[in-house]
């Protein structure tokens, strides 16, 4: 039956030790030990009325099960010297003698009885516990008697003794037929298909009105001892009771209900929850009424897999991550059914801005790098090479299967996806089996630097070198490269078959299975090579540098993008660009560029992306921006397609993969699930909460909070420190640039003025404030290359048009991120790599400092305190102590921002973990937490002065509106 098949792919060293036959003398044993519990015995000599029964029993067969079976009815057989003929009257195979069994069992305890204990047993999924079969007789008989006073005696304990015999308990005591035979009997004895339904509806009923209790946002009654198993058993019996050719509308209950998959995860059953969406969904493709539940499924499957950990960490607030939702997902759709928990102040949060269409992000998952490969999606894998090591995981659901330790940095599957290469940062390059995760093979020879790309191709493992930062280094790296071809059919160690030198520095590589050439992107040029290692053509014009190389699906054509953003494609037959895009991108840094390019699936389009967007984009050959995919915060190395499939999978640096749904091109942005936005880096609201302002990459705007619509706007360049700030009196609004800030009219956004803050073009301004009575401007400096000379300059703005700087705290002296003027228009504070300094800004005395800080300080208005970040934990300082007085943990990564709340007493926290918390400063505890996976990091947050509308920039280009269902 194929165990030790399976055994030895667990362990290879398993050994199969053959079972020899019982012996006559051991199987006499076998039976008289067996009687004699029960106080009875076969004769075992001729006597001369009885015979010899022992013998007589022995000769119908030799099988151990048929004899326990034999004893089982012996041992109820009461007339002594009727013995030897019933024991001549058995069955002589073991399927007749269950059946024998089960008659003399239903003549005793009863028809009805006994076949639904035994049917029980047979179609649970992997057995039941014995108070679960007392309570499952009982549900029936409550259920079914109707006016008759009892079905039948529900104790199971009654049969247990005859059947205990051919039980097992399993793991956990739960009980199922030790033999399949027994099994088999039951089946076709009592199961017919309508039985078997009727049974498995039976079990499905009962389990659900043992959940149903618990599916609410607070139960008021405690589950069975039990329930555990019933939240394993729901689904496949709901599934097995459901005939193929209905709807699988019992599903609405469970694999659709938030409130189901909230009790799964805290259960700790997220993977098994898992395949039974995926066992659920090969069931819809077998009739087409399920074809609009396996959409649901599929966007369930998606949303556990990327909220189990938040829901298992915030179970009171899952049905609220469920509603934020697209409005096109079932999740939304399904969740909204449902009666939702009561609005508190402040919290839950609803995602008010939520792009209207579908979102196209399928799947994420924790671990990003320089190269990712995938499968098909029947093989569902996905292979990330994060530099320390290559991560295989399923593609459908994100599990991690193996880690390989290797320090990969570029990866390759198999065509039968039997194995993973892996290309090392040290030039080495090995194999893996990817069923156990371990290593099948590798080079005795490293070659002359990181291995960046590696590729199946016919009969051989092709790698080829670069940098190992790839594109950020590019201008002061001189090693030449080269292309190694490895033999596929190898023993533990890899065979070189061709080696060569490219001639030039390497970022990328790819292969044109339409003429089997390979060609590599250099410094300056694009070069190409036959399989022999024979350069064939060069194409020049490619910009200073060429980052990314792509393959065309069909066409002898190759894309290429460079650090010009500008993406050519290639005619490898005659030698021509046949057309180029223009990236929409402005970059002005250093390393910006098209780090990642390809074909989309069909061949007419194309994917790039680039570091300052960290977006995936997809353009018409006339450069038309079709749609661009958001959800990463880094800078994306990576665009790989998934065979088979109008999906993209793009790793980035800094920890994530996505996978994505390539849109329809005609339809464009409908079908993306977010509008192509800018970025936002500060958001503010008036103080009567009537008006939302935003600091964007390209403008500053102003909206109705009530209903979002923009009232003004004002072009303007901004940058990715850009802060904001309004006046007391609400007559400005103050915006940053890299060095200066301008001022403008609170009302239309008309500018006032503007001037540079900082002189040094090495530094920025990471962040600014306006004292209350309008008079002074303070700026906290963060220099780049002279950052111990960072300073935080105050000016006296009382003439905008004439600012005078009054003094320079430079006793920082090192780079800040963070300040803010006291209400008293007096006191200062900075914050940064040198943790928290408070001064006089009329004396330059520092009055105290706190070696904690960095990101985001405050000072209090109704308290003598300030709140400021460091590291994953906010604080709050009593002023007059220097003290701590609040500190609130919760998030794993940078606290970003804060926003005070409610008098005070709560404050709002953004962090680039990808989390909004509201914590409650006295108690110090965290009351809620918003979290949607579109978010990756949080630049800064700010709330309505009642706490009822909260805003906040995202690094990954989206601004995220939350409100509460108390905001009026």
């Amino acid at each position: 039956n194929g165990t030790f098949k399976n055994a030895q792919e667990a362990c290879p060293d398993a050994v199969l030790n053959p079972v020899p036959q019982m012996s006559d003398e051991d199987l006499q044993g076998m039976i008289s030990a067996t009687l004699a519990r029960f106080n009875k015995k076969l004769t075992t000599y001729n006597d001369s009325i009885l015979g010899n029964q022992m013998e007589l029993l022995l000769s119908k067969s030799s099988s151990p099960l048929y004899l326990i079976a034999c004893c089982e009815a012996l041992r109820k057989f009461g007339i002594f010297e009727q013995v030897s003929q019933y024991i001549k009257d058995f069955p002589t195979t073991i399927s007749d003698l269950f059946s024998f069994l089960l008659d003399e069992w239903s003549i005793e305890y009863g028809k009805m009885f006994v076949e639904d204990v035994t049917g029980l047993i047979c179609v649970s999924k992997d057995g039941l516990l014995e108070n679960e079969i007392n309570d499952l007789l009982a549900f029936k008989e409550e259920r079914d008697r109707g006016d008759e006073e009892y079905l039948y005696d529900s104790s199971f304990s009654r049969i247990y003794d005859s059947l205990a015999s051919f039980l097992a308990a399993g793991g956990g005591g739960y009980l199922r037929f030790f033999h399949d035979q027994l099994k088999y009997t039951v089946k076709n004895k009592f199961l017919n298909k309508e039985f078997a339904q009727q049974t498995n509806q039976w079990l499905s009923d009962f389990f659900y009105h043992c959940t149903k209790p618990q599916l609410c946002e607070e139960p008021d009654e405690d589950p069975p001892a039990y329930y555990e198993h019933v939240l394993q058993q729901l689904v496949y019996h709901q599934l097995k009771a459901t005939p193929i050719d209905q709807k699988l509308t019992a599903l609405d209950s469970t694999l659709r209900n938030i409130y189901f998959v909230r009790e799964r995860i805290l259960y700790g059953q997220t993977q098994a929850l898992m395949d039974e969406y995926e066992l659920a969904m090969k069931r819809c493709s077998k009739n087409h009424v399920n074809l609009e539940v396996s959409t649901a499924l599929t966007q369930w499957m998606k949303f556990v897999q990327m909220y189990a950990t938040h829901i298992e960490e915030f179970p009171q607030f899952a049905h609220n991550m469920a509603v934020t939702q697209a409005p096109t997902s079932w999740v939304t759709k399904d969740a909204s059914k449902l009666e939702s928990p009561p609005s508190m102040e402040g919290y839950p949060l609803i995602w008010e801005n939520i792009p209207a269409a579908e979102d196209p992000m399928v799947c994420k998952y924790n671990t990003g790098g320089y190269d990712v490969a995938a499968s098909t999606p029947v093989a569902d894998i996905v292979v990330i090479a994060s530099g320390d090591q290559a991560v295989v995981r399923d593609q459908s659901s994100g599990e991690v299967q193996h880690r390989l330790e290797t320090p990969s940095h570029s990866v390759a599957l198999s065509p039968d996806y039997d194995r993973v290469y892996s290309g090392e940062k040290s030039g080495g390059v090995s194999v893996w089996d990817i069923s156990t995760g371990s290593k099948i093979a590798s080079t005795d020879e490293e070659l002359n630097d990181a291995v960046v790309w590696i590729q199946h191709i016919g009969p051989f493992i092709a790698a080829g070198t670069g940098h190992a930062r790839k594109t950020i280094c590019w201008d002061d790296y001189t090693t030449d490269c080269e292309i190694a071809l490895f033999d596929v059919e190898h023993g533990e160690t890899l065979e070189v078959a061709k080696q060569w030198d490219v001639g030039a520095p390497c970022y990328d590589y790819c292969y044109l299975p339409a003429r089997q050439f390979i060609f590599a992107a250099t410094k300056g040029d694009i070069r190409g090579f036959n399989l022999r290692g024979e350069e064939v053509m060069t194409f020049d014009e490619v910009g200073s540098c060429v980052y990314s190389v792509a393959a065309h699906p069909t066409l002898p054509h190759i894309l290429s993008g460079s650090n010009d953003h500008k993406i050519r494609e290639w005619n490898v037959d005659d030698l021509t660009m046949t057309q180029s895009v223009t990236d929409t991108t402005s970059s002005g840094w250093y390393f910006g560029g098209n780090w990642s390019v390809s074909y989309d699936p069909t061949g007419y389009y194309v994917l790039s992306t680039e570091p300052q967007s960290q977006s995936l984009r997809m353009y018409s050959f006339s450069s038309t921006l079709i749609v661009e995919l958001k959800g990463h915060a880094d800078c994306i190395n990576k665009i790989r397609i998934v065979p088979g499939t109008q999906q993209a999978v793009t790793a980035d640096r800094g920890g994530v993969t996505l996978l994505f749904n390539i849109p329809d091109p005609v339809e464009g942005v409908s079908k993306a699930g977010q509008e192509i936005d800018e970025k936002v880096f500060w958001t503010g609201f008036s103080k009567d909460g009537n008006f939302l302002f935003t600091v964007s990459d390209s403008a500053i705007r102003k909206w109705y909070a009530r209903d979002l619509l923009l009232k003004n706007a004002r072009e303007y360049e901004g940058f990715y420190r850009s802060k904001g700030c309004i006046s007391w009196d609400e007559k400005w609004l103050f915006a940053s640039g890299r060095l200066g800030v301008t001022k403008f009219s609170f009302e239309d956004l008309s500018v006032q003025g503007c001037f540079n803050v900082l002189p040094d073009p090495d530094g920025s301004l990471s962040d600014f404030a306006v004292s209350r009575d309008g008079t002074k401007l303070l700026g906290a400096e963060c220099k780049n290359m002279k950052s111990h000379e960072s300073y935080a300059p105050v000016w006296d703005i009382t003439d905008y048009d004439n600012p005078k700087e009054t003094m320079r705290y430079t006793q920082y002296a090192a780079r800040m991120f963070a300040c803010d003027i006291h209400p008293d228009s007096i006191r200062a504070v900075v914050s940064g790599h040198s943790g928290t300094h408070v001064f006089d800004m009329n004396t330059e005395e520092k009055l105290f400092s706190i070696p904690r800080g960095c990101f985001w300080v405050q000072f209090l208005e109704l308290s003598n305190g300030i709140a400021y970040a460091d590291g994953d934990a906010a604080y709050v300082c009593d002023l007059d102590t220097g003290e701590d007085i609040v500190r609130l943990v919760g998030h794993s990564d940078e606290v970003t921002g804060g926003a005070l709340v409610r008098n005070e007493t709560e404050m709002y926290t953004s962090s680039e973990d990808g989390t909004i918390r509201l914590y409650h400063l006295d108690e110090e505890d965290c009351m809620y937490t918003f979290f949607n996976h579109r978010a990756q990091q949080y630049t800064r947050v700010s709330a309505s002065p009642c706490g009822e509308k909260v805003a906040a920039g995202n690094k990954n280009g989206m601004l995220y509106v939350l409100k509460s269902g108390n905001y009026q």
